[in-house]
């Protein structure tokens, strides 16, 4: 598997020169959960997971409800406490949050989960989802979430 690495915007002006991602950057995005690390690169609905050793365990694949190759597959990807694997869908719904699909340690999909689209999970336990909240004036601030499993 070759890993790309991410877009980048390059603007330059007189005094500098900056390097940001574009809306809409494909990037390779990685979690990992005990010996396994899972990784993805946004151009395909697909995750794959290595062991210790860098061998290829497993491969998951969806379905997603739109695709536009001009946008990523997905957004994040955040392994739980439990290993259970939770991928960012790109599409927001009418309310105003995010669907995360929850995938079992095969990578096979166990259900979903809406969070506002404000937020973005960065450590998900049994029953918390902490992580980053983006204000509308673009400052960030830590929240926590409880979460209720079935």
């Amino acid at each position: 598997m070759a890993i790309a690495g991410p877009e980048l915007l390059i603007s330059i002006d007189a005094s500098s020169i900056v390097l940001e991602p574009p809306p809409d950057a494909h990037n390779t995005v990685f979690s990992q959960h005990g010996e396994r690390l899972f990784a993805a690169t946004q151009e395909e609905p697909e995750v794959r997971v290595f062991g210790e050793s860098g061998r290829l365990l497993t491969i998951g694949r969806w379905t997603p409800d739109a695709v536009d190759p001009e946008i990523p597959a997905f957004g994040s990807i955040v392994a739980d406490a439990l290993g259970h694997l939770w991928v960012e869908d790109r599409l927001i719904e009418p309310t105003g949050f995010r669907r995360w699909l929850i995938f079992d340690q095969r990578l096979a999909l166990l259900g979903a989960q809406a969070l506002p689209e404000q937020f973005t999970p960065f450590d998900v336990g049994s029953d918390y989802a902490l992580g980053r909240w983006t204000r509308e004036d673009g400052a960030e601030e830590v929240r926590m979430y409880g979460i209720a499993r079935d």
